[in-house]
C-alpha cells in the first residue's frame, strides 16, 4: 500500500462502502485531510520520519534545522564520517557546530503531506508503508464518529493497536557517563 488510491479502498472497505455511498456523504472530501492529521499524530507520538541532514562547515555556526523538524534524534552526530562531541544544543531546533568539516545531523521529522497532486497522480507515497497501513482504519473511525459512534470506536481501537505494533527499532550507541561524585 504505497498509493493514495490503496489507501482510500482499504478506508471504503472498513466504511463497508463503495465510493459513490462515500462520496454521496462527502467522505472522499474529507480522507485527504484527515490522513494528513493523522501523519502528524503518528510523527509526534509514536514513529517519527528519521531524517539526515548534511551540512558543511568552515567556521562555528548555528544551524536552524528545517520546517518539518520535531526533535533531535538518538543518532550520533558524524563529523567527517566519525562521531563527534564537536556541537552542542542551542534551543528547540538548533544546534552549534565547532570544528571545521562536513556533518551529519539525524533528526525526528513530520511526515510529508499527502497533497493533491499525490492523489491525482496517484504518485507513490514516500512515508513507510508501516505508517501507511495505520490510515484507513483512523480515517474510516473520524468519518464514522457523528454517524456510528460504535462503529468508529472499533475502528479507533484497531488503529491503536496497530499504532503500538509499529516497529521502533532505531540504531542507537550506547549513552555513557563518567561519575564525578564517588557513586559507582
Amino acid at each position: 500500500m504505497k498509493k493514495w488510491g490503496d489507501i482510500t479502498q482499504a478506508t471504503l472497505n472498513k466504511l463497508f462502502m463503495t465510493s459513490d455511498e462515500a462520496s454521496r456523504q462527502n467522505y472522499n472530501d474529507k480522507m485527504r485531510y484527515i490522513a494528513n492529521e493523522c501523519l502528524n499524530l503518528i510523527a509526534n507520538d509514536v514513529k517519527p520520519n528519521v531524517k539526515s541532514l548534511d551540512i558543511e562547515v568552515s567556521e562555528p555556526v548555528i544551524v536552524t534545522m528545517d520546517d518539518d523538524f520535531l526533535s533531535f534524534s538518538d543518532l550520533p552526530v558524524y563529523l567527517d564520517g566519525e562521531k563527534t562531541g564537536e556541537y552542542k544544543y542551542y534551543g528547540y531546533g538548533k544546534i552549534k557546530i565547532y570544528a571545521e568539516g562536513t556533518y551529519t545531523l539525524y533528526y525526528n521529522a513530520l511526515w510529508d503531506n499527502i497533497t493533491e497532486d499525490d492523489i491525482n497522480n496517484n504518485n507513490d507515497l514516500n512515508i513507510d508503508t508501516s505508517v501507511l497501513m495505520c490510515l484507513p482504519s483512523y480515517i474510516a473511525s473520524q468519518l464514522l464518529s457523528q454517524d456510528d459512534l460504535q462503529r468508529s470506536a472499533i475502528l479507533r481501537n484497531e488503529f491503536e493497536m496497530m499504532l503500538e505494533r509499529l516497529d521502533l527499532n532505531e540504531t542507537t550507541d550506547y549513552r555513557s557517563f563518567i561519575d564525578d561524585g564517588g557513586w559507582v
